[in-house]
């Protein structure tokens, strides 16, 4: 072999040498370093998500008394669980009270709670929208910052771990859920009495909705019962009353009724 082939075999070695030292050696330590990045992103969204529990850990830590006397003043303005019959009953009582007559009434019964949420320009959706922010902002200088704010992530588990516990395990745990019954209803009378049932649903003190009213009037046949005369002398005469047609001014009206369960317990 020449001494030129001897130089060719000897680059090609090398060169073979280097070749296989980067595909087994730098190689490797890419994808390890693609693997930290990974798992460096990982733990700085984990760290973005601790830091939000634990702004919001002073809501969580909220004393378990506390929340109940809100809850249970809360019960105060809806109706306690009712059947059909009972919502026929009281709404009819309702009726009476007002010397009116139900005509015809319809009632829905829920199927499972409802669905509530904060009314747009309400004060409850301003101060819910309020207390949103102030969690993110708080998020956010804490984000920015490095100091220790006092409280550990041991907390924020310590305070996770009992909210997850079964309701079971609380004596305090209680069903909040609120159920709407939909009732349509029919009644008649004087426009003074009709009137009077209509304010007393629109100002009750438990939780009522008036989805819709509207006013209409009833035809009735009134008839009279015939006057029979004793003439004395052994007949009689029967004066014949005439049938009169009797309008009855009504009030159709749509609302639901809202319920929850009522807390029972003695203090």
């Amino acid at each position: 072999m020449s001494e030129k082939d001897q130089k060719l075999v000897f680059f090609t070695v090398i060169f073979a040498i280097l070749a296989l030292g980067l595909y087994y050696g730098v190689r490797p330590a890419l994808s390890s370093i693609a693997e930290i990045e990974s798992q460096i992103s990982d733990e700085e969204e984990q760290k973005s998500v601790n830091k939000i529990k634990v702004s919001t850990l002073p809501v969580l830590e909220m004393s378990q008394d506390e929340v109940g006397e809100k809850i249970k003043e809360k019960r105060k303005e809806f109706f306690d669980i009712m059947v059909s019959d009972q919502v026929d009953q009281m709404l009819t009582g309702m009726a009476l009270s007002h010397k009116l007559q139900s005509y015809d009434m319809s009632i829905a019964m829920p199927g499972g709670p409802k669905q509530l949420s904060a009314y747009q320009y309400s004060e409850l959706y301003k101060q819910l929208q309020r207390e949103e922010e102030a969690v993110q902002t708080q998020a956010e200088e804490e984000d920015d910052s490095d100091s220790s704010s006092g409280t550990t992530l041991e907390d924020v588990d310590e305070v996770e771990q009992e909210l997850e516990m079964p309701e079971e395990s609380s004596s305090n745990s209680q069903n909040t859920d609120v159920y709407a019954v939909e009732v349509t209803m029919k009644v008649g009378g004087s426009d003074e009495n009709l009137q009077a049932f209509l304010n007393e649903l629109i100002n009750s003190e438990k939780r009522i909705f008036i989805k819709s009213y509207s006013w209409g009037e009833v035809d009735s046949l009134d008839k009279k019962e015939n006057t029979v005369i004793d003439n004395g002398d052994g007949t009689t005469t029967t004066i014949v009353q005439q049938s009169q047609i009797v309008v009855t001014k009504t009030l159709t009206v749509t609302i639901e009724l809202y319920m929850c369960e009522q807390d029972t317990s003695e203090e």
